[in-house]
């Protein structure tokens, strides 16, 4: 079992409140690093730690040009929208614009899991 040295609780949930209203925007380490007063290694620790404990995933960005791709920055998904929707307390019961993405992104994952499952047994 893998367990994550937090040493600020209260930084992790500025920054989980700071991704869930950022929600699928392209993610700025530096600029969160500087916005949210934290160091970048700590900043890359609690994502990390985030995206290994299934609380949100990047996606990295599709281009034909393979170089671009690897150059460009990753997007940011919660894996369940409800959550992040309860840290930002903000229940609207008709997701649109960003959020209805996320909502569709966590369908595709769930088909592909489904997917793999199916394939495994």
């Amino acid at each position: 079992m893998q367990t994550f040295s937090i040493e600020d609780m209260n930084r992790l949930e500025k920054l989980l409140k700071y991704l869930a209203v950022g929600l699928g925007n392209i993610l700025y380490y530096e600029n969160l690093s500087s916005e949210l007063n934290i160091s970048f290694s700590t900043l890359k620790k609690y994502l990390d730690a985030l995206e290994k404990s299934y609380v949100i995933t990047t996606v990295p960005p599709f281009y034909t040009n393979k170089l671009k791709e690897i150059t460009k920055r990753p997007k940011l998904y919660f894996i369940d929208v409800g959550l992040r929707n309860s840290i930002i307390k903000n229940f609207n019961l008709e997701p649109k614009g960003k959020v209805l993405k996320n909502l569709r992104f966590d369908c595709i994952l769930e088909f592909e899991e489904d997917r793999l499952v199916n394939y495994l047994y």
